[in-house]
């Protein structure tokens, strides 16, 4: 397996402020964003050409994982900010994206859409208790066999 790229600060904003002028690899209401795989080659390609001269050792596949983390890592952050302005927290409370390119990522936020999630855990557990496993009584087991073993006996 080929040894993994190390990215520094310098080349992952260079990439971004790149990556910023190619929307056909970013916003898929984008004309040609599913239909032009001949378009967003040349994109990625003009990527990696404006990024060799920082490091001439960067590869396609560097650039394709870099932007795949990048996106994860803004996505979490919006999530979580956005959840914490929902939450009713004052403004000492807010979230502080952690990320130290989340504001050069900004122009991703109408492209990446936050979902709600809905817990599954219930309120008040008191009021409403898990109810308990009931098990058979041995005579609806052997109720069952009886069934079980009559209609197997008419089959035969």
């Amino acid at each position: 397996m080929a040894e993994e790229f190390k990215w520094s600060k310098e080349l992952t904003s260079e990439l971004i402020l790149n990556y910023e002028m190619h929307p056909i690899l970013y916003n898929p209401c984008h004309p040609e964003y599913i239909t032009n795989r001949v378009k967003k080659a040349d994109a990625f390609q003009s990527l990696l050409n404006a990024l060799k001269p920082f490091d001439p050792n960067i590869t396609m596949d560097a650039i394709k994982r870099k932007i795949r983390t990048l996106r994860s890592q803004f996505s979490k952050e919006l999530r979580e900010t956005e959840k914490s302005k929902k939450s009713g927290a004052g403004a000492d409370d807010l979230h502080e994206p952690k990320l130290w390119c989340y504001d050069q990522l900004v122009f991703l936020k109408t492209y990446c859409k936050t979902r709600t999630s809905e817990s599954n855990i219930e309120e008040n557990s008191e009021q409403n208790p898990v109810p308990s496993p009931s098990y058979h009584s041995s005579t609806q087991d052997s109720d069952f066999e009886n069934n079980y073993t009559s209609k197997k006996k008419v089959s035969t």
